[in-house]
């Protein structure tokens, strides 16, 4: 399981991947889509959050929970607790 901050910081990487974007520049509370995602940005996100999590979210959670800080708490509580 990855933990809050983790997720955070990987969103905050791709971000600064997908938008050429300094680490400063970006707000954990400003909205995603006043960085520029679009909902072809989201589709991409939320596979490649799918395949590092290995779990199945849903693309409206971007819309849902539209900043860093909200997103990333509510994928963090999605991940499945191995026993």
């Amino acid at each position: 399981m990855r933990t809050e901050a983790e997720i955070q910081e990987w969103l905050i990487d791709e971000l600064i991947r997908e938008f050429e974007m300094e680490k400063e520049e970006i707000d954990i509370n400003v909205p995603l889509s006043e960085y520029g995602v679009d909902s072809i940005t989201i589709v991409e996100l939320t596979s490649k959050l799918d395949d590092w999590l290995d779990i199945n979210l849903d693309t409206t959670a971007m819309y849902d929970y539209g900043t860093i800080q909200a997103l990333s708490g509510f994928v963090a509580s999605q991940q499945k607790v191995s026993l």
